[in-house]
């Protein structure tokens, strides 16, 4: 899709946007599951009318189980504050278009973790469990979640299940954070042990 998105954008500095739209609409048909090329027909489309406009239209025309459009609206709105809960609004509908594309739950465990819900983090991730032995990034938010609530616990468990993954990424994280857990952990039995001691 990328050659034809960087013809999008010669056409942009031409200043004809019927082209400009003809070869996003082209990178999309090459790839739909193109973040890049989604976010591009986004402020394609809001630089012609509005952002709801864009929106509206990316909705109508996402396809079927394809959470591509709305993962790169999120992305719009994800970086301040203000916008942050219309990010979480687009991120719920990449999820619900497919509940097993990871770049979805990603964004939105990352939204909620960014809230500080990580109870809803923890919902989130938890039945997908499986793919965090393939992708590091969903392991690593789940571990977050799970570790700063403090359930060390569910945290071992995480980790002992991520260590036989057949992903060389993944096995490191594991080996990595059950150091640094085993680390805390003594630290907080030497201050136990500290603090009991006769004086």
């Amino acid at each position: 899709p990328y050659p034809s998105l960087h013809l999008a954008k010669l056409f942009q500095q031409k200043e004809e946007p019927a082209k400009e739209r003809e070869f996003v609409d082209k990178a999309i048909q090459i790839d739909p599951g193109c973040i890049d090329a989604w976010a591009y027909l986004f402020q394609h489309i809001a630089k012609q009318s509005s952002e709801e406009e864009a929106a509206k239209e990316l909705e109508k025309l996402a396809p079927e189980k394809n959470p591509a459009p709305f993962i790169a609206i999120q992305g719009f709105y994800a970086g301040q504050e203000e916008t942050r809960e219309k990010a979480v609004e687009y991120a719920k509908k990449a999820v619900d278009k497919n509940p097993d594309e990871p770049l979805a739950l990603l964004c939105l465990s990352a939204l909620y973790g960014q809230k500080g819900d990580l109870e809803a983090v923890t919902r989130l991730l938890q039945p997908h469990e499986s793919k965090m032995s393939r992708d590091v990034r969903l392991a690593n938010n789940y571990f977050e979640a799970l570790f700063q609530s403090r359930q060390i616990e569910r945290v071992t468990k995480l980790l002992n299940a991520l260590a036989g993954s057949p992903s060389k990424e993944v096995k490191q994280f594991a080996i990595e954070r059950s150091r640094a857990i085993a680390q805390m952990l003594q630290q907080q039995q030497q201050a136990l042990a500290a603090a009991t001691a006769p004086k």
